[in-house]
């Protein structure tokens, strides 16, 4: 017999549940149909005055459902700290207008992940691609505040915190 040949033995579907457990449920998106707008980006930009390099990555999806997910996480790397700072966290929401994306979450681990004072936001610019394209930019996160501040930075898209060019990496706004 050859590999085509062969006869199998009927599958049977899935259920729900087992569809849940399953090597695709990593995704996250079961139930919640597809990515309809996202948010990502990673780099480094420095942070005039104490000079400290802010190293990033986030990425945040929307689905047709309307939930949000994501990831992001932080690092500064300023002179004279006697460790790197460092936070992990959850996205709660993002904003969408034009070229610009709000974006607030909370801390799961490091500085300001304290469960009621642990929710921050903030703020990136997507310039567009290529070589004559400016460079992307991100805002320094506000941090520690309470329950509910994130979705308020979301709904109210402030012009703050000031906004920095990246001195290396890329966002991608996917509205």
């Amino acid at each position: 017999f050859s590999a085509c040949e062969k006869s199998m033995a009927p599958v049977e579907p899935l259920d729900s549940k087992q569809l849940a457990s399953g090597p695709g449920a990593a995704i996250g998106s079961l139930g919640k149909g597809p990515v309809v707008q996202s948010v990502s980006g990673s780099g480094s930009f420095i942070v005039p005055g104490p000079n400290d390099r802010r190293t990033f990555s986030f990425t945040a999806r929307r689905y047709a459902d309307g939930s949000v997910e994501g990831d992001w996480e932080r690092i500064r790397r300023g002179p004279g700290n006697a460790k790197e700072t460092k936070s992990h966290g959850k996205v709660l929401c993002f904003t969408i207008v034009g070229n610009q994306a709000w974006i607030g979450g909370f801390a799961t681990s490091g500085l300001f992940s304290t469960p009621g004072e642990n929710e921050g936001g903030w703020r990136v610019v997507d310039n567009g691609e290529g070589k004559n394209a400016l460079p992307d930019q991100m805002s320094l996160e506000f941090v520690g505040a309470a329950t509910g501040f994130a979705e308020d930075y979301c709904a109210n898209t402030p012009a703050a915190p000031a906004l920095f060019t990246l001195e290396a990496g890329n966002i991608q706004i996917r509205p």
